[in-house]
């Protein structure tokens, strides 16, 4: 079996003595070709060394290796798997975008049964370590927490993740273990995820709500809403049915939105009154 070549790049020595450690002890089908403190030193390695997988911390002094990443992407230079090195007092954004585009991670302090599951997910990827992946999390950073060019991963059958932009998601549904997207072209993508991995996702993201337990939709796709009868009308014409707890608080959603709109369209016609 051909180890996976490797490179830790942490700024703790510490931390990095302690993560070859672990892998000498635990991961038998990883060899440590190299080790790194600095930006400097890690993109030095890269080009020497080529490896199979690359252990990143987030914090490295008193930049993000982030930016490491970008000039590698810039250089066409990103043919590795990464694994970040994450501590509790790294930003949720950047969390939130690792998580979104499917990449893995392991969180100080570094337990050895997450870090061998880290890496036998890499070890199965090795034939292709994710370009597409790396490349839509440095673009997610780019556009911001609430954009919806962003590319949201969906994990399919047979280890498959389809990049999906945000945007042309109109809704998705649990069904049994299995959640199913629904894309504004008019395909129907199945997950092997459950509806409240991709609902945490995107908890931060005003334009999604979930109208029931089984469905969350995205709202800038919303034609009318009937809470009568408890139905969201999308304006490709699909019909959904609201739990009555989901369709309470839809309305109250809109209400308070249409308040807020009513009031900044009054104090827009008394300035534009007041300064003609």
């Amino acid at each position: 079996m051909t180890a996976l070549r490797s490179l830790i790049v942490e700024d703790s020595d510490n931390n990095r003595e302690l993560i070859a450690r672990l892998l000498t002890d635990h991961c038998p089908d990883v060899e440590v070709v190299g080790e790194a403190a600095d930006l400097e030193s890690a993109e030095r390695l890269i080009y020497e060394q080529q490896p199979d997988l690359v252990f990143l911390d987030i914090q490295i002094n008193h930049s993000t290796s982030f930016e490491l990443l970008e000039k590698l992407a810039e250089k066409s230079e990103l043919h590795f798997s990464i694994i970040f090195i994450t501590a509790h007092t790294d930003s949720e954004y950047a969390m939130r975008a690792i998580e979104f585009a499917a990449l893995d991670y392991i969180t100080k302090p570094i337990e050895p049964e997450r870090l061998c599951a880290a890496v036998k997910k890499a070890k199965e990827k090795q034939k292709q370590p994710g370009i597409e992946q790396l490349s839509a999390f440095l673009y997610n950073l780019q556009q911001g927490p609430q954009s919806g060019k962003r590319q949201l991963a969906i994990h399919m059958p047979k280890g498959i993740i389809e990049l999906e932009i945000v945007d042309n998601i109109l809704y998705f549904e649990a069904d049994g273990p299995v959640c199913y997207f629904y894309l504004l072209n008019g395909q129907r993508l199945p997950s092997t995820k459950y509806l409240g991995h991709y609902r945490q996702l995107l908890l931060n993201d005003p334009s999604f709500f979930q109208i029931s337990s089984k469905v969350v939709i995205n709202r800038n796709h919303v034609k009318r809403y009937d809470h009568k009868d408890l139905i969201v009308m999308l304006k490709n014409g699909t019909k959904l049915s609201c739990s009555r707890r989901g369709g309470q608080d839809l309305k109250k959603l809109l209400k308070n939105e249409g308040e807020m709109s009513s009031f900044f369209n009054i104090r827009d016609y008394l300035k534009n009154l007041m300064g003609s």
